[in-house]
């Protein structure tokens, strides 16, 4: 993942003593992600306003063809090339897109016009209002803009504008309020009341007779295989608009998230994927069924919780225009992280994937990680039942995952733990000669396990071996070589049986 280089850009830290989780996906990215949700947080690199030097609301963000970033801020244009940022002043609150040339366009209040190196290849802001060809001029701020070609589209008060190149023509006045959105190159324009239209060069061509959308202000319009998906002020949920006129909801997982945080903007993260900024809840990632993917707020990295817009940038980096600041993430990506938030509770000292399913064991218990949560804020960790001391490693068994802990060894089956020997384990082996039966390595010898209808029973604690034993191997003749840190080598010969029956030496350096 790169991030903008910046001597004091804030980035997020990851470290063990704050109990992160780091989860590293064996994929590319998100994309690669098709059966159950592992996704943790997304790795963030926040620019508070103290970083970027002005005001703290930032409206809008795009990129030229150069890689630079612009971002509308209360202060004017934000110019930032990776290293540093330089101001663009403009009034009001700067709404930004980049026409098929490369060329910034900036609409702001009373003004609208683009941004042009200087003989000293320095950006300026070129105004194009004079070509607005009535008297009064005062076109109030404008609140969204858009590019087809090299026409460009913007909203101001409750009128449609068109720059043409050449002039600013009205395209429409007669809503009560008008909004428009870029989709897959075609232009749309929703009017209240009115419904949905999309822009041609002969004018405005209405999208269906259904009359669903008439009466409903239209916050987002998005690209949905062949058809549109459209969230409104009025309803929670999504509604997907076919190329037939017919209008089904998109009920989700997601649906309550959004009516309490506010949908505010969506975009395409990819074929099929959305990000979703909202005014109270930071953004989320969905799939095209509205099953929630990640996500980022304020408890779990983002500076804060408004979103004002979304902009993926060439790298496929995530910009978040903030209330207060800007964000930057990486959606999708092959690292994502768990913390406390998620539930992740002490220190790590183990992770197993068993069945299908991820298992950590901390100092505070077990835990793991469901694949069903549906927002931002759910606790993607679930703490495995009956057990809550410190635990140390994990051992796979077919029947069942095995868990050392300070007091004890336990099975884990069906996400519940149950002890089934004293001592803490330090080594484990299945017998080649009896699959049922287990052999222990603890801190003061060696120990065996037989399983037998469904139980585990104890063999109790092999003599005159009283050493911490590190390592268990068995030999084809069944003979169990057993490894020490002081001890040496104990070679173990079970042919006889278990206890005084067994057959034991020693080897060490001096012998070889």
């Amino acid at each position: 993942m790169i991030f903008y280089k910046h001597s004091k850009v804030t980035k997020k830290k990851f470290n063990t003593t704050k109990l992160f989780l780091i989860a590293v996906f064996q994929f590319i990215s998100i994309f690669l992600f098709c059966q159950e949700n592992e996704m943790g947080i997304p790795f963030a690199q926040n620019f508070p306003p103290k970083i970027y030097g002005y005001e703290n609301q930032n409206y809008s963000i795009t990129e030229d063809a150069n890689g630079i970033l612009y971002v509308g801020n209360l202060s004017g244009v934000l110019e930032y090339d990776g290293y540093s940022w330089r101001l663009i002043p403009q009034n009001g609150f700067p709404q930004l897109t980049l026409d098929s040339k490369g060329r910034v366009y900036v609409g702001s209040y009373n003004d609208f016009g683009y941004l042009n190196r200087n003989k000293q290849d320095i950006n300026v802001f070129v105004s194009l209002i004079n070509k607005f060809p009535y008297k009064n001029k005062n076109i109030g701020q404008v609140s969204k803009i858009v590019s087809q070609n090299e026409n460009i589209l913007f909203v101001a008060g409750s009128n449609l504008y068109l720059w043409n190149g050449n002039i600013i023509k009205m395209l429409d006045s007669s809503a009560i309020a008008i909004n428009i959105f870029k989709v897959n190159e075609q232009i749309y324009i929703a009017r209240e009341p009115g419904g949905i239209y999309k822009y041609l060069p002969n004018g405005l061509i209405k999208v269906t007779d259904n009359d669903f959308f008439t009466n409903k202000t239209i916050l987002g319009i998005l690209p949905h295989n062949n058809s549109l998906l459209i969230k409104t002020l009025q309803d929670k949920t999504f509604f997907i608009l076919n190329q037939d006129a017919t209008v089904i909801p998109l009920y989700s997982e997601i649906d309550e998230f959004l009516k309490t945080n506010e949908f505010t903007c969506a975009i395409p993260v990819a074929e099929g994927f959305y990000a979703i900024g909202t005014k109270l809840g930071g953004f989320i990632v969905i799939d095209k069924e509205g099953k929630y993917i990640t996500g980022l707020n304020e408890k779990t990295g983002l500076y804060n919780d408004n979103v004002h817009d979304l902009f993926l940038d060439k790298r496929n980096n995530l910009w978040a225009s903030l209330n207060n600041g800007i964000c930057r993430t990486e959606v999708p990506s092959a690292f994502t992280y768990f913390n406390r938030n998620n539930g992740v509770l002490g220190g790590i000292s183990s992770i197993c994937r068993y069945r299908g399913k991820l298992y950590i064991a901390t100092s505070r218990g077990a835990f793991y990680l469901k694949t069903n949560s549906v927002n931002i804020n759910s606790e993607k960790f679930a703490p495995v039942k009956n057990i809550k001391t410190d635990c140390n490693r994990f051992f796979p068994l077919k029947e069942g995952l095995l868990l050392s802990a300070n007091d004890g060894i336990y099975i884990i089956n069906n996400d519940k733990a149950k002890k089934i020997s004293d001592g803490q384990l330090e080594a484990i082996a299945r017998s080649k000669t009896n699959s049922n039966i287990i052999y222990l390595g603890k801190i003061n010898g060696l120990y065996a396990l037989n399983y037998k209808n469904g139980k585990w029973n104890e063999l109790g604690k092999l003599e005159k071996i009283n050493a911490k034993i590190r390592t268990i191997a068995e030999d084809n003749n069944g003979t169990l070589w057993l490894g020490t840190d002081y001890n040496g080598v104990y070679k173990v010969n079970l042919s006889n049986g278990w206890n005084k029956l067994a057959n034991i030496s020693t080897c060490f350096e001096s012998n070889g």
